[in-house]
């Protein structure tokens, strides 16, 4: 414990504890704690207290209420959970989208889908799961490290997953079975919606995280969605819309078995050691936070 110290002698302080790796709070009401409040990795400034002090504060409190601050980081943690998740989901779509591309300009095969099947799989593998997970809750220790090698350890797993079993499923129903194009078509949509899913409840995977189970609204959310889909295939004027055709049981297995495959490609890829060192990388810069006042 300090007391009666310079302002000086606080800024050091501060200092010293942010060269030893720590994340450092400070706590001030005067302009003597303007210098520490600068220096220091979050600053909280009285409502009381001067001007100077609450124009450099990252947050203050109206209320001279301390009580609120564990409220404030937790939520500042879940937004910043969620921003983190959603950046998994819009790099996954990104990599899969040009794996798909690259495929077929180097392999020369008719696209596996229509723009019209496209905006179906985004709304419901993208649109509607973002919207929900931007409000969502979340749980579990706060991401660190450097966001892009994060979220590509596991962004480019997932999309390479999705892109071999969505290809798998258009060549073997087009191709190999004997289907007409648009089931083929049907069935890359198909197997490119369940994977989607699919990866949104893995959006929590990592280390240090395994004990986080899948909350209840995900299972719905994915439950609803996965509804949505069967009804638009059910209903003949939404499924012409989309140009979607009803799948045999033998195509269907098709479909589930490249869903299957491409669970095991990322599986196989989140494995290789590269991609763990990526992925202990965000827990790399966890420290324990100090504070001062």
């Amino acid at each position: 414990i300090f007391c009666r110290i310079t302002p000086d002698q606080k800024q050091a302080l501060v200092e010293a504890l942010s060269d030893s790796g720590r994340f450092t709070a400070m706590i001030g009401d005067g302009v003597n704690d303007a210098p520490a409040l600068k220096q220091a990795r979050l600053a909280v400034a009285m409502g009381s207290g001067s001007q100077i002090t609450k124009g450099i504060a990252d947050i203050v409190l109206l209320g001279d209420r301390f009580s609120l601050l564990p409220r404030a980081v937790a939520e500042g943690r879940r937004i910043a959970r969620n921003i983190h998740r959603l950046g998994r989901l819009y790099l996954t779509k990104t990599v899969y989208a040009g794996f798909l591309i690259v495929a077929a300009a180097l392999i020369g095969f008719t696209f596996p889908f229509l723009p019209r099947q496209l905006t179906a799989a985004a709304l419901l593998t993208i649109g509607i799961p973002s919207f929900v997970l931007a409000l969502a809750p979340s749980e579990g220790p706060l991401y660190r490290g450097r966001l892009l090698r994060a979220l590509a350890a596991f962004a480019v797993p997932a999309g390479v997953g999705i892109g071999v079993g969505s290809l798998l499923s258009f060549a073997l129903v087009d191709g190999v079975f004997g289907g007409s194009l648009n089931e083929g078509r049907t069935a890359a949509t198909t197997t490119l919606i369940v994977l989607g899913l699919a990866f949104i409840l893995l959006l929590e995977r990592g280390p240090g995280r395994e004990h986080i189970a899948i909350q209840g609204y995900m299972l719905a959310m994915v439950t609803a969605l996965g509804g949505l889909y069967a009804a638009i295939l059910a209903l003949e004027p939404a499924r012409a819309f989309f140009d979607l055709e009803l799948l045999s049981a033998g195509q269907w297995f098709v479909c589930m078995l490249s869903v299957a495959a491409g669970l095991v490609v990322a599986s196989a890829l989140w494995r290789l050691p590269y991609v763990q060192r990526l992925e202990l990388g965000e827990e790399a810069g966890a420290t324990p936070a100090a504070g001062g006042g």
